[in-house]
């Protein structure tokens, strides 16, 4: 298993059974995570914690910002920033766009360690 010890991870998710499966997943890794329900309030974390969140996992569709607006205003300020976009719906031709950009990935939700560990792998 991937040690994920000093890495600090942005999980932003309006469903609380993926935050929780995120925390059960990553933070037995060593992981320190940051929460969020929708975009807004993750560019809002991640502005008071910019300069140590190095991955975000992020859903694509949640209310009041989404996803994609997020991860642009967020690329905008950090853009070497790691971001994973998760979803339960097949990838769109506007993730199929952005998963072209460096440190960008999809996954399927749900999702475990192993996906994760695969990505940050392609990542380094």
């Amino acid at each position: 298993m991937q040690d994920f010890t000093n890495r600090v991870i942005l999980v932003m998710d309006d469903e609380p059974i993926m935050r929780d499966l995120a925390e059960g997943i990553l933070e037995p890794c060593g992981a320190q995570l940051v929460f969020a329900c929708n975009g807004k309030e993750g560019l809002d974390a991640f502005m008071q914690h910019q300069n140590q969140v190095d991955l975000i996992i992020s859903d694509v569709i949640m209310p009041e910002m989404d996803g994609v607006q997020a991860f642009r205003k967020i690329r905008e300020i950090k853009p070497e920033v790691k971001y994973i976009f998760a979803s339960g719906f097949s990838e769109s031709s506007v993730m199929s766009e952005l998963r072209q950009l460096p440190n960008v990935a999809f996954i399927e939700k749900p999702y475990g360690v192993e996906d994760i560990e695969v990505i940050l792998n392609k990542f380094q």
